[in-house]
């Protein structure tokens, strides 16, 4: 059983930096966080020191989805927060918020997502979703938007009419299923890994095929203003990143991760499906998130629009930062050793 209380994530750090030499605008950052597999790269950075080197300290804050993280940062209580890119790209469409994306997160993958269902359940291909209610995390998110772009590949026009999707947490999606709160639920991992392992649970289809296939997922952004601001603090909060993306490439370090800080079943943590933690910002990879949520009319689509050009209105490419310059003081070698086994 996964827990996504406060105190299981935020646990004990080893990052504890010395006091700014004057290098960084902010020696201290507040950096909102969420109970999934995507952060796993700012804990190895917290466990391999990269933040200490950068001459940062990070206060974790737990955000209670995607939303809430763009909420908090457009109000100053974090000053780097993770969210998925619908709802970071929502609120600059919407003049919410002003932001900017700092790093890439997360790239989707077969097994990452997927519509699943109680064992016997009548539901056993896209199409049969039609006239059910299936549990989301969100409206406008990745969940349903990529649900419903596989949906319309079966010849489902307009999802949005003859779907009802439920808003409901990931740690709910479980309960409510096995209740026939929902017909289907869309899982994301480690959920998904966990449903299916004992808890009478199947996979219907992936949400991540066809045109979603390996498509944007989250990532890590700030306000405009903080990264006005603070260049160099924002700069070694990108090099520490791109340094724990690195050390991804060793799963007995990101499994680590899923058991110590996400409070993962040791059990579970093996068999949970890793994707890809991108090294760097692709405009055209998050230019194609912002093309799903004008084509299920999220965002506003692109008026007139030229076919092979982006469908959304939003150009995603000024949102994103460029990488930073090289550190300026010397770094600790990532170690080859993983932070922990299983």
């Amino acid at each position: 059983m996964i827990s996504v209380s406060a105190c299981g994530l935020l646990g004990t750090s080893s990052d504890e930096a010395p006091p700014s030499d004057g290098q960084v605008e902010k020696a201290t950052i507040k950096v909102a966080v969420l109970p999934v597999v995507d952060a796993a790269p700012l804990y190895l950075a917290m466990a391999g020191g990269y933040f200490k080197d950068e001459g940062l300290t990070v206060e974790l804050v737990v955000a209670k989805g995607g939303p809430d993280a763009v909420v908090k940062l457009a109000s100053g209580d974090v000053d780097v927060g993770i969210s998925s890119y619908p709802a970071f790209l929502a609120a600059e469409v919407k003049r919410a918020a002003d932001l900017k994306i700092v790093s890439d997160a997360y790239q989707a993958c077969e097994g990452h997502s997927k519509v699943m269902v109680k064992k016997g359940s009548p539901i056993t291909k896209p199409t049969d979703l039609v006239g059910k209610k299936v549990g989301v995390s969100g409206r406008g998110t990745i969940s349903d938007l990529a649900a419903s772009s596989v949906l319309s590949t079966y010849g489902v026009v307009d999802p949005n009419k003859v779907v009802q999707w439920v808003e409901m947490p990931f740690t709910d999606m479980q309960g409510n299923l096995q209740a026939g709160n929902v017909d289907a639920a869309v899982f994301a991992e480690p959920y998904g890994t966990e449903a299916g392992r004992d808890k009478g649970v199947v996979g219907v289809f992936d949400i991540a095929s066809g045109p979603t296939t390996e498509i944007a997922l989250s990532g890590w952004g700030a306000t405009e203003k903080f990264v006005a601001a603070h260049p160099k603090t924002v700069a070694g909060f990108q090099r520490a990143m791109a340094r724990a993306v690195a050390d991804t490439q060793d799963r007995r370090q990101v499994e680590h991760v899923f058991t110590t800080k996400l409070n993962m079943d040791e059990v579970v943590a093996p068999l949970v499906k890793i994707c890809t933690y991108p090294q760097s910002l692709e405009p055209r990879r998050i230019q194609r998130v912002a093309d799903l949520m004008a084509q299920f009319n999220v965002i506003p689509k692109r008026q007139p629009y030229v076919p092979g050009d982006r469908l959304a209105e939003l150009d995603v490419t000024p949102l994103l930062l460029p990488a930073p310059p090289p550190a300026s003081r010397p770094t600790t070698p990532a170690s080859p050793e993983p932070t922990g086994g299983r």
